[in-house]
C-alpha cells in the first residue's frame, strides 16, 4: 500500500498533485496579504473585541446605578445580535453583557428580542431585588465607533427608573413613559416582558414573544392554540402540520415558532380577512382562529380542523367589563392572567369543524391563488367573495 502511494506521488500524477497543492498555498498566502479572510478567519477579531468590550462597559455602567443582584435576580433585555452599529455586527456585545452581569441564555435572564437591523441598539437591565431598571440606547446614526468606547457611551440616551414593576400598573403610567420616551419608545414591551419574566414563562412562550418582539394577549392566545393542537391533534409518523392563518392576528407568530410551521417551509399560509369577508363567514365561525391540517406527504392523506378562540369568555373570566377600552396596564394584566391560567387553555379553544383532504390532494390546494379555504370548508355563506 505504501509503495503504491509512493509511486503515485513520485510519478507524473504526483508532480501534478504537488503543483496543485503549491498553487493552492500560494493563493492562500496572497489572499492573506490582501487582507481577505482565509481558513480560521471567520470574523474580524478587532471588531469582535471592540463590541465585546462595549458590552462589558455597558454592564459596568448599568451596575453603578442598579447594583448587582444576588443569584438570578438580574434580567437583561436587548436587541444585540439583530441590530447593527454603523454596519457592525452587535452579537459580540452579548458576550460582554454576560461577562459583566452574570446573566445567560440558559438561566433565562438574558432575553434577546427580534429587531430590524436599522433600529437603535438598546439594553435594559432590571434588578428584581431593588425593583430598579436601567435603560440605555445608542442611536444607529452615530458616526463610527472608532472614536473610542468612552465617547460612544457618552453619546447614549439613558433612563433610570426606581419601583419599575410597582409603578407600571398605575393607570396611564406606561403611556406616560411612552410619551416621554423614557425607554426609547419601548416602555410597553419592556414592562410586560419584565413582569412575565418574574412569573417564569415556559420556553415555548418565551421564544414566541421574543420572536414577535413583545408580549400581548394576542401572542398568548397563539400559545394557547399551539398547546391545544399538540394535545388534540398530535402528529403521527410521517405527518407534518400545515397552518392556515385566517383571520390574522399576533397568535400566528407563536404558532409558527412553536409548531415550526413557516411559509418558507411551505407549511404556513396567511389569508387575511376584511370586515366584509368576516361578514360572509358562517354563523358558527364567529370565533374563528384559523385552520390546522395534519398531512402525510408520502401517502398524500390529511385531516384538518377549523379552530375557534373565545375572547369574550376569556375576558369575562378575567374580570373585564363589557365594552371596556383597554389601556396598556389592562393588556398587561390580561396577559399575566392568561399565563397564570395557561393550564385552562382548553376552556377558550374549540373545534368548530373537522374535515378530510380529498384523496391525493395536498393542503396547498386550499390556499392557491383564487381559492378561498372557507369556501372549501363549507363555512362561507356569501355566493362569492365580496
Amino acid at each position: 500500500m505504501h509503495e503504491e502511494v509512493f509511486m503515485i506521488i513520485s510519478g507524473k500524477q504526483g508532480n501534478k498533485l504537488l503543483n496543485r497543492v503549491m498553487v493552492g498555498w500560494i493563493m492562500v498566502g496572497c489572499l492573506a496579504l490582501l487582507g481577505w479572510p482565509t481558513l480560521g478567519q471567520t470574523a474580524d477579531k478587532g471588531a469582535y473585541q471592540e463590541m465585546a468590550d462595549l458590552g462589558l462597559k455597558v454592564s459596568e455602567k448599568a451596575l453603578k446605578h442598579i447594583e448587582k443582584a444576588e443569584g438570578e435576580a438580574l434580567l437583561v433585555i436587548t436587541n444585540a445580535g439583530y441590530v447593527r452599529l454603523q454596519g457592525k455586527d452587535t452579537s459580540p456585545m452579548l458576550d460582554g453583557l454576560q461577562k459583566g452581569t452574570g446573566v445567560s441564555l440558559g438561566r433565562g435572564n438574558l432575553l434577546i428580542v427580534h429587531e430590524s437591523p436599522h433600529r437603535p441598539f438598546f439594553v435594559f437591565i432590571y434588578n428584581a431585588q431593588s425593583d430598579k431598571a436601567w435603560y440605555m440606547e445608542i442611536p444607529n446614526q452615530r458616526q463610527g465607533l472608532g472614536a473610542g468606547i468612552s465617547e460612544t457611551l457618552q453619546a447614549t440616551q439613558e433612563t433610570l427608573e426606581e419601583g419599575f414593576l410597582a409603578r407600571q400598573l398605575q393607570e396611564g403610567k406606561i403611556e406616560q413613559w411612552a410619551k416621554e420616551k423614557r425607554f426609547g419608545g419601548n416602555a410597553y414591551r419592556l414592562s410586560i416582558i419584565t413582569r412575565i419574566w418574574k412569573i417564569g414563562p415556559s420556553p415555548e412562550l418565551r421564544h414566541s414573544f421574543l420572536f414577535h418582539d413583545h408580549l400581548c394577549p394576542g401572542v398568548t392566545s397563539g400559545y394557547y392554540l399551539a398547546k391545544f393542537i399538540q394535545k388534540h391533534f398530535p402528529l403521527g409518523p410521517g405527518e407534518s402540520y400545515f397552518m392556515i392563518a385566517s383571520p390574522v392576528w399576533c397568535k400566528d407568530d407563536a404558532l409558527q415558532l412553536i409548531l415550526n410551521t413557516t411559509p418558507g417551509k411551505r407549511s404556513f399560509a396567511v389569508i387575511p380577512l376584511t370586515d366584509a369577508d368576516k361578514a360572509c363567514l358562517a354563523d358558527e365561525t364567529k370565533e374563528a382562529a384559523g385552520m390546522i391540517i395534519r398531512y402525510h406527504r408520502q401517502e398524500k392523506k390529511g385531516t384538518g380542523a377549523v379552530l375557534g378562540f373565545s375572547w369574550d369568555k376569556l375576558r369575562n373570566d378575567a374580570g373585564w367589563k363589557e365594552g371596556q377600552k383597554a389601556s396598556a396596564a389592562d393588556n398587561l394584566r390580561l396577559t399575566q392572567w392568561m399565563i397564570e391560567k395557561e393550564g385552562d387553555f382548553e376552556k377558550y379553544v374549540r373545534v368548530i369543524k373537522t374535515f378530510k383532504l380529498p384523496e391525493g390532494g395536498g393542503p396547498e390546494e386550499w390556499v392557491r391563488p383564487g381559492v378561498n379555504p372557507w369556501v372549501k370548508a363549507e363555512l362561507w355563506k356569501c355566493p362569492k367573495n365580496p
